[in-house]
Parts: structure tokens; C-alpha cells; sequence
């Protein structure tokens, strides 16, 4: 058994590893200004929570065909709670991006632009949380957008369903369209 003396020491040249390996796992959740996420990358066609039990990017549906959306990450059968385009999917070589003014918005393949969120009114970063809401915040990390705000066809434990606020149920089992 080593003494308590050595045990300290190796704890604390053991902790600043820790500390940049939870740097690193972070770095892939947060989407900061200027990011581009691509349908056609599987490497860089979503960001995960920092639990990695949601995702938001490009989820793949039937054929060659997208929607941009939150969903479960690390179950087998990956089930969507929120999308951005259910009625129009994308084909691959689309683009999600946070622009470099703070707006957040996707790209088909033909070059359509679609906005999410087409404010320029201070957002730094945006990130999925381990709740699955997908928010962006400004540099003091108030949230200006967030997915709960907006349900599409879920609703996640600590989201809030207001008045105004509707939920779209699917046509059929992998039919996103409303």
C-alpha cells in the first residue's frame, strides 16, 4: 500500500488530465459561432450532450433523406423528439450552421435556406443539453432559443407545454410529415 504522501501526489498530477479530458468531451458538445455540421459527414453531422444521451444534428430517415432534430443518442432504436423540418426533409450534402452574426439555420443540398432562429442579437454558442433541449445563449450564458420552447411531436420530462403550444403526431411509423 502506498503511503498518504504518494497517494496525494499521484492525485494531484492525475487531476489536470481529468480536468482536459472533460475539456476535450465538452469541446464536441457546444456549437459555437462559425460551426457547420454536414449531412454528408458522418463525423460532423451532429453534437451530443454532454452525456451523450441526446444528440442534435442531422437525423437520418428513410432513403437519403434528413431532418434536422434532437433525438436519443445511446438507445439502439434512436427516437426522434424534436425537429426543425419534419415536413421537408433534406437530401445529403445540407449544412446546419450558426453563423458567425448568431443566427442558426440549415441548408438543402440545392441551396435553400431555412432559419431556426434568425435573430443577430448576441447568441455565442448553442449546445444540447442532457435534458435533450437544444439551446443558444449569449456570452453570459442566458438562453435567448430553446427546443422546449418549441415541441414538435414530444414532450421531455422538465419541458413545460404552454397555451398556444401544439404537438404534431406522425402520419405513420417513419412518416415524420404532420
Amino acid at each position: 500500500m502506498a503511503p498518504a504522501p504518494l497517494l496525494t501526489l499521484i492525485f494531484f498530477l492525475y487531476l489536470p488530465l481529468l480536468s482536459l479530458h472533460h475539456a476535450f468531451a465538452q469541446s464536441n458538445t457546444n456549437i459555437t459561432r462559425g460551426t457547420t455540421l454536414s449531412s454528408s459527414s458522418a463525423n460532423n453531422s451532429y453534437r451530443t450532450s454532454p452525456s451523450g444521451d441526446f444528440a442534435f444534428g442531422f437525423y437520418s430517415i428513410e432513403g437519403n433523406q434528413f431532418l434536422v432534430g434532437i433525438w436519443f443518442h445511446k438507445i439502439s432504436e434512436r427516437t426522434l423528439v424534436w425537429s426543425a423540418n419534419r415536413d421537408q426533409p433534406v437530401q445529403s450534402g445540407s449544412t446546419i450552421q450558426l453563423t458567425l452574426d448568431g443566427r442558426l439555420g440549415f441548408t438543402d443540398s440545392k441551396g435553400l435556406e431555412t432559419w431556426i432562429y434568425n435573430q443577430t442579437t448576441g447568441v455565442s454558442s448553442g449546445a444540447v443539453l442532457d435534458t435533450g433541449n437544444f439551446i443558444l445563449v449569449d456570452s453570459v450564458s442566458s438562453i435567448l432559443w430553446q427546443s422546449f420552447e418549441n415541441p414538435t411531436d414530444t414532450l421531455l420530462p422538465g419541458q413545460t407545454f404552454g397555451q398556444e403550444k401544439y404537438l404534431y403526431s406522425n402520419r405513420l411509423e417513419g412518416d415524420y410529415r404532420t
